[in-house]
């Protein structure tokens, strides 16, 4: 349903930059090869439509909420 995707450059004891994404398949049904990890989405899980919006805000929420343990 969802996945994290992460990519730095740097030394053995440097890090230059990170860039992290976060993806989140709500509404689309996705289509990938057999021999791929197996994949779906919000709607395929529960057999109905989200609301984006509501998604991205619960998400955004409880993202900020897990941040803010850390600093």
């Amino acid at each position: 349903v969802c996945g994290i995707l992460a990519e730095a450059s740097g030394g053995c004891s440097s890090l230059d930059w990170l860039v992290v994404g976060i993806g989140v398949n709500v509404n689309n049904s996705p289509r990938l090869p057999p021999e791929a990890l197996p994949a779906s989405s919000l709607k395929k899980l529960t057999n109905r439509t989200w609301p984006l919006e509501g998604v991205l805000r619960a998400f955004l929420g409880e993202f900020y909420r897990r941040y803010n343990r850390f600093y």
